[in-house]
């Protein structure tokens, strides 16, 4: 309801219907712009990208199934680029004439091995299927979702993270908290295993003289009580991170050894994002790389202009990529079950590719 202020105040001075937009993302909101006078008509993009059926869904009282959009971006960033819509939380938005729900021929023992968003969307659709799904999950459902809700405006993720969880329970998806093993799964002897078991962030060692930490770590545990926070690597994890920190109150340097922060994110959301870590006096460092680190401070090198600096620091929080946690899924190559590889798991990658292929394995099944 970003645009809604100025919405009301034209209304006041035109004789014209009023159509208001912008990130009107549930009825709800939309009923009361309406009830409120602030508009004559609600207008809704990317959410219908996201759930083409909200219309529908509002109108039938099934407001809680709103498939809605976090506001990523993802569908603006691949049209920019010419490429065909998709969707981050939708996998079939481009996809109509793609992607095919295979009937099973009968119930299988299924049992999906990770709780992030690639499991939840393969356990879900398995289990509306019919099928009988164990999720088993070693932390908390949700998996790195439970930490993408974290930094600040990211909030509208715990939509999707809540849908996933409600949807769960409603197809009839037993959730487990276990940590699977090869034994385990030889032992139950499901007909399926779905391994969605995500990835590890990658290790870098600057020695014994400072602290180190995972940003995945940072956010689950927040920060401690040091104050000076060096983060490495300007990805939208190294971003976010930082973002995190700066609204802690603590004093940040972003250090990134490519060309531009955040380079990943559309042209739009990177700019957002650039302002609010410049208002957050987040120190961003670009082609640039440590030299040398010592107890309480970090020397840099400028790789364009060879200038050298030195940054304040108690804490180095990697956020330099990530590996995938394929172990278990190569230990059960020999039993008879069948098998699927999905999310982080596969390749490192993003919310879009792990709910498509988790979608993807299920229709296939």
């Amino acid at each position: 309801g970003c645009l809604i202020p100025i919405c009301a105040e034209i209304k006041k001075v035109v004789k014209v219907p009023v159509v208001a937009v912008g990130r009107i993302n549930n009825p709800e909101l939309a009923e009361e712009i309406l009830q409120k006078g602030q508009a004559d008509l609600i207008a809704v993009g990317r959410g219908l990208i996201a759930d083409p059926d909200f219309p529908r869904k509002a109108r039938e009282g099934r407001a809680v199934e709103i498939n809605q959009c976090v506001a990523c971006n993802y569908c603006r960033s691949r049209t920019l680029r010419t490429y065909p819509v998709r969707c981050a939380v939708n996998p079939l938005a481009g996809r109509e004439g793609e992607l095919k729900n295979r009937k099973g021929v009968s119930a299988k023992k299924v049992w999906v091995v990770g709780g992030g968003p690639a499991g939840m969307t393969a356990a879900r659709i398995l289990g509306e299927k019919g099928h009988e799904v164990s999720l088993f999950e070693a932390r908390e459902a949700g998996g790195k979702l439970n930490l993408v809700i974290l930094p600040p405006c990211k909030e509208e993720y715990g939509n999707l993270l809540n849908s996933l969880c409600e949807s769960l329970k409603k197809a009839g998806v037993r959730i487990i908290k276990k940590e699977v093993t090869r034994e385990d799964v030889q032992e139950g002897n499901p007909d399926v295993v779905i391994v969605a078991t995500g990835a590890r962030s990658r290790e870098m060692n600057f020695g014994s003289q400072i602290f180190q930490i995972s940003a995945d770590q940072l956010l689950e545990e927040g920060p401690g009580d040091q104050q000076f926070y060096v983060v490495i690597g300007g990805g939208q994890v190294g971003c976010e991170t930082a973002e995190f920190l700066a609204e802690k109150g603590k004093t940040v340097t972003i250090v990134e050894i490519l060309s531009a922060i955040g380079e990943i994110y559309e042209p739009n959301t990177r700019a957002m994002l650039l302002q609010r870590l410049t208002k957050s006096n987040v120190k961003c460092l670009a082609r640039t790389q440590i030299c040398s680190v010592s107890s309480g401070f970090i020397q840099t090198r400028n790789l364009d202009t060879g200038e050298e600096s030195t940054v304040q620091a108690q804490v180095l929080v990697l956020a330099v990529g990530a590996e995938p946690n394929r172990e278990l899924y190569d230990s059960i190559q020999s039993l008879s079950c069948e098998s699927h590889l999905i999310g982080d798991a596969r390749k490192p990658r993003g919310i879009p590719e792990a709910i498509f292929e988790g979608t993807k394995a299920a229709y296939n099944i």
